[in-house]
Formats: structure tokens, C-alpha cells, sequence
């Protein structure tokens, strides 16, 4: 990307401030004609005097301050009236670009500020911005690492809160850290087996032992290991957690099923065998503090003996292909379930009786018939569906807590695409060298060692900036959108 000139672009989304009273957009001018239209010199867009939103302006400079808020107005076209603009100034070096750049807030919709956009950009020196290249321009003056500024694009593609959370744990800079560190101890090995190959002919001048160097890049593996181990636990974070209901037949799943959605949308029945197929219907659980997680409610036919009454069933009947296929969907439900509800209306919770295991990580007990005397106790209750005590909040409450305490940790630190392909590629160098040393029996080339380091280099420094490649720096600011 051309660096050096002005560059202008709406920089808000398209509705351009919401549906709630008059709508709004953001332009925004970064560059060195940014100045000049704050002070005046441009027929086009005339400012009034900018008030310092800080003490950075002496009363004897007649230079824009670092920070400032004003307004003024911009001629879309010869003869009608200008269009007033509120303006927010940013010095060089206090702005997101690093850039002497303006900040103007356009009432309209679309037409509007694309025809203020368009008369901006016909000052002389003032272009249309490409899509990232304000980000880019961060980058490119110190303002954002290379993970920050992947975070940025990661926020706009976000779908859900919990991706949201994920990309600005990105943009905080703790995944360049964790990037940094990486790459600083493989520079630190690769000098000392290069050094090693520069005291060659020095027989008492060993710069690492290859034991030492084995261990350290087995440190470096398992690191990383550990990082794609979370990425591939957290690819369910992209869209709706699977919350499946599992138990005996008649435990109560489908009448749990039908109030957590707050509809009929499965058949109840005190026959057993109600419910032959999964059924799948998406909902929204809501949390403390405004949070929220979309689910995917899944009702599944119940276990244990195929076709029987559950506990109070005598011996099994013959088991047909119709039985046995929808077993197999049960238990393939719960493989991929992120939470499993298990209804039990006694409250015994007897894993032998449902014939299946079942993982107790991602187990909420739910004692489905509460209000009858009896019984054991689940993590939560519910009883009497359709009362104010029914217990259908504690068991949302119970869901909300589990598929978030579960994204909390695999989004925390969660890989952006690219990002994991390097740090594969890394992983598979560092593995290479750990490999070559324990097969080598003693007439391993260090210049090998040093070709594999090099390469774990390359991939890491394509995630920390370091490795200025035109191709991956392109790639990452045009998934990026036009004012951003």
C-alpha cells in the first residue's frame, strides 16, 4: 500500500449510527492534508476555531492542538448550502494511524456523507482510503503489532459476543506476547547452533549441547501443542453451543424440551418411545450483565432399555433396525454435545441404567419431577412446568454458566486462522530439529539444525511482523473493510 499521502473513507457501518433518531456517519482523513483542512486552506471544508481537549496547545502557537473538537462545514457542491460537520482533530501521533488525522460526523444517511466524502476527496492530495489501510498505517507507525491489528479485523468479522471476546483478547496484545517470547527464544537458539557452526574447528567451543537444545525446543513444541490443542477444542465457539437432553424414557426431556423454548415444538406423551428423532431448535440464554449465548436445544429419544419404561421397566424387548438407528443418533447427539442435561425424574442419576457414558464435564443434573416426595437431589430442579417456581430459570441459569465458563476458556486465547497455519509450520520445524538430534547418534550437521531453525523463524515471524513479506501483509489488511 502507498504510504506518505492523505487517505479518506467513511469509517462507520452502513447504517451509519442505528434506527434510533437521525442517523450518522464517521469520516475519517488521515495524512499530512489532514492539517490543512483544519486550518483552513481549502475552499471546500472551512472549520471553526478547535477547542484542545488537553493542555498540549501554548497560547502562543498558532498550530492545531495534539487533540481538539470543533466544528465547520463542507461544500458538496458550487451554489448549495455546506454541510455542517461536527470534527474531532488528533495531532500526529495521538490518532489510531499515528497520522495527523481528522475525524468529521456527518448527519445523514448514505448519500450524504458519500457526497462529503466525494468533495473531500477532490482536494488535491486526498484519496480514497483501500480496505485496511488505516489499520495498516497503525501498523506500519508502531501504533498496532501485527496481532493487534488482526485483532481489528476479527472484531468487525465477529458474529457472536463470544467471537467479540475472543478477537479482543487478540487486539489487547496478549497474543503478541505470547508470539514475541516464542520468537525471541528461537532467535536465541538459532544464534547459538549458528554460532556453533562459526567455532567449528574450535574443539573446547560448544555454544549448546544438543541435549540442551533437544530440551528446549521440546519446551517450545509442547507450548504449542498446547495452543492448537485449545484452537481445535474451540472450534464450536464459531456458532451455537449444542445442548443435548439425555435420560430414560418418560424422564420429562420433552417437556423440558418444549418450556426452555417457551412453545410446543415436541410431542409429550406417558408412553414410552415418544421421541424417535433428534430434534434441534435454536434458542437464546441470557446471563448476568447483558451477556448472552445462543444454544442449539436438542431432544433426543430416550436411553436405556430401547422401547421399555425406563426404571420401572421389567426386561428389554427384541430390538429392531428402527431402535437401533435411533440409539446411534442419540449417542452421536452426544458426542457432539458441548452440555448435556440429564433428566432424571427421581433424582437417581444411575449412569448404568441409560447404557452409555457420558462425559461428566459437561453434565447439569436436572431432577425433572422435583415437587414428588422421594428421591435424590440433581444440580438444579424443576417441577410443576408453568408455575413462577417451576425451576426453569435455575436451569437456564445452570446452561448460561456452562457454555460460557466453556467458550471462557477455549476463546481466551483463541487462533485466528492464519495465525494457526504459522504456528503449525513452526511447531513442525521445531519438531524437526527435536527429531534430527535424537536420531543423529552423534554425526548430526549443525548447519541442518540451523536450516530448521530458520524456518521456525520465518513462520513465527510471520505473526509477529517481523518477517516483512508483501504477500502476507496484503493478505491480512484486505480482509479488512474500506475505513478501517
Amino acid at each position: 500500500m502507498k504510504t506518505g499521502d492523505t487517505i479518506a473513507a467513511i469509517a462507520s457501518g452502513p447504517t451509519g449510527g442505528g434506527g434510533h433518531g437521525a442517523r450518522r456517519a464517521l469520516i475519517r482523513i488521515s495524512g499530512p492534508v489532514a492539517r490543512e483542512l483544519v486550518e483552513g486552506r481549502h475552499a471546500v471544508f472551512s472549520l471553526d476555531a478547535i477547542a484542545a481537549t488537553e493542555s498540549t496547545k501554548s497560547r502562543e502557537s498558532t498550530a492545531p492542538p495534539a487533540r481538539g473538537v470543533g466544528a465547520g462545514q463542507v461544500v458538496i457542491a458550487p451554489g448549495l448550502p455546506g454541510v455542517r460537520v461536527l470534527a474531532a482533530w488528533f495531532g500526529r501521533g495521538a490518532s489510531y494511524t499515528g497520522e495527523a488525522t481528522l475525524e468529521l460526523v456527518v448527519p445523514g444517511g448514505g448519500v450524504t456523507p458519500t457526497r462529503v466524502l466525494g468533495a473531500l476527496c477532490g482536494v488535491a492530495g486526498v484519496r480514497h482510503a483501500l480496505a485496511g489501510e488505516f489499520t495498516a498505517r497503525a501498523y506500519e507507525l508502531g501504533r498496532l503489532t501485527l496481532a493487534q491489528a488482526e485483532g481489528v479485523a476479527a472484531v468487525i468479522a465477529s458474529e457472536t459476543s463470544e467471537q467479540v471476546d475472543a478477537a479482543r483478547s487478540v487486539l489487547s496484545g496478549a497474543m503478541g506476547r505470547v508470539y514475541e517470547s516464542w520468537a525471541e527464544r528461537i532467535t536465541r537458539l538459532r544464534a547459538l547452533v549458528e554460532a556453533g557452526i562459526d567455532f567449528a574447528e574450535e574443539e573446547d567451543v560448544v555454544a549448546i549441547e544438543p541435549r540442551v537444545l533437544r530440551e528446549r525446543c521440546a519446551e517450545l513444541v509442547a507450548e504449542m501443542d498446547a495452543r492448537l490443542q485449545r484452537r481445535a477444542g474451540g472450534e464450536r465457539v464459531s456458532g451455537a453451543a449444542r445442548v443435548v437432553l439425555v435420560g430414560l424414557p418418560n424422564a420429562g426431556k420433552s417437556t423440558l424440551f418444549n418450556a426452555l423454548l417457551g412453545r410446543r415444538r415436541a410431542i409429550t406423551s406417558p408412553m414410552a418411545g415418544t421421541t424417535r428423532d433428534a430434534l434441534c431448535e435454536m434458542m437464546t440464554v441470557r446471563g448476568s450483565a447483558g451477556r448472552s449465548v445462543d444454544v442449539e436445544l436438542v431432544d433426543i429419544a430416550g436411553l436405556g432399555h430401547v422401547g421399555g419404561e425406563g426404571e420401572s421397566s421389567a426386561e428389554p424387548r427384541e430390538v429392531g433396525e428402527v431402535d437401533l438407528a435411533m440409539r446411534e443418533a442419540a449417542e452421536r447427539e452426544i458426542g457432539r454435545a458441548s452440555v448435556i442435561l440429564w433428566c432424571d425424574e427421581r433424582g437417581g442419576f444411575d449412569a448404568s441404567k441409560l447404557g452409555v457414558a457420558l462425559d461428566v464435564s459437561r453434565v447439569i443434573r436436572v431432577r425433572t419431577k422435583r415437587d414428588r416426595p422421594g428421591g435424590g437431589v440433581g444440580d438444579v430442579g424443576v417441577s410443576a412446568i408453568g408455575t413462577e417456581s417451576d425451576g426453569l430459570g435455575s436451569v437456564r441459569g445452570a446452561v448460561f454458566e456452562a457454555v460460557w465458563r466453556s467458550r471462557a476458556v477455549v476463546t481466551g486465547m483463541d487462533l485466528l486462522p492464519r495465525h494457526a497455519g504459522a504456528l503449525v509450520r513452526c511447531r513442525d520445524a521445531l519438531s524437526e530439529v527435536v527429531r534430527l538430534i535424537e536420531g543423529a547418534g552423534g554425526s548430526l550437521r549443525d548447519e541442518t539444525l540451523a536450516e530448521e531453525l530458520a524456518s521456525a523463524g520465518e513462520a513465527i515471524g510471520e505473526m509477529t511482523g517481523r518477517v516483512e513479506r508483501d504477500d502476507v501483509l496484503g493478505l491480512i489488511f484486505s480482509t479488512f473493510c474500506i475505513g478501517k
